[in-house]
Order: C-alpha cells, then structure tokens, then sequence
C-alpha cells in the first residue's frame, strides 16, 4: 500500500503502543493511510525521543515491548493503516545495556561490533566526548571508575 496520508507519532513520554492502538479508528477516520512511528526499538533508560538505542533486535520495553507491538500492528491492520517506521541505525547510544558498545569498550577492535562504530584504531585510545575531560583526569577525580564485575571489565 502506498502512503498516502501519514500522521507521525513520537513514542515515549506517554505515547506507548497501547496508547497508540486505541486511536487507530480516530486516525482512520481522518482519513490517515499509514502511521509514521519515531524509533520504537529498545533506547537508552529514560529515552524521551528512541533515537538514542541500545537494541535493534527489542522493541521498548518503556512502550509496550514485543507485546504491545503486535496489539499496535494488529490495530493498524484491523483499521486498514499501514506503519512507517523512523529507523536510524546510526543513532545508537553509548550506554549502560548496549551489547554492542559494551562488547567493543571490552574488546576493542577483536569485538565482532567494532565495524558498526565510527572509530580511529589508529589513536592512542577511544576518546568518550561525554566526559568533558580526560580519561585520566576522570578516573583521578573520581567520575568514574573501572572495575571487574567476576565476568567482565566494567566502567
């Protein structure tokens, strides 16, 4: 089915699957032929936007999760709407719950994840620009700390 009216919604603060599924006959009865949903994979813990994931393979947990997907798109098919979905792959966070990014702090180059990150091997080491300041200093000042958790290196 081809677009031909879309009526975007921003998933998170407030707007979850379940939400979204109850207004489906209001959105069909304006005449809207598909929705266009923000990024609805599982984000960063307190996400107001998704564009900040941490798995492509989970839907969020803070809107419904796998469940309250299938309810959405059971509801857009029961009221002949299709979905458009706002997928950025390049928005992925660095953050606690990221597999990926976890894996590449952990391993470096070897992590089987390192290809998806934009990162100069040839550098001294991986600059975090979320720090505003030096590793070094960071770790000396206290802001963070390295430590290893009986399975893995943790930061």
């Amino acid at each position: 089915m081809i677009p031909t009216v879309t009526y975007r919604l921003q998933f998170r603060d407030g707007m979850t699957f379940a939400r979204a599924s109850a207004l489906t006959g209001y959105f069909s009865d304006l005449g809207v032929s598909h929705l266009y949903a923000s990024p609805l994979f599982a984000a960063a813990e307190g996400s107001s936007h998704g564009y900040d994931g941490i798995d492509f393979n989970a839907m969020g947990p803070a809107i419904g999760g796998e469940d309250g997907f299938n309810c959405l798109t059971q509801a857009l098919d029961a009221s002949g709407l299709g979905l458009l979905l706002d997928f950025v792959p390049n928005h992925m966070a660095a953050a606690p719950g990221n597999r990926w990014w976890e894996s590449v702090l952990e391993w470096g180059e070897a992590s089987p994840h390192a290809a998806a990150f934009d990162i100069d091997w040839s550098a001294p080491r991986l600059m975090l620009p979320i720090l505003g300041t030096s590793f070094d200093d960071a770790l000396r000042d206290g802001v963070l700390g390295v430590a290893f958790d009986g399975a893995a290196g943790v930061i």
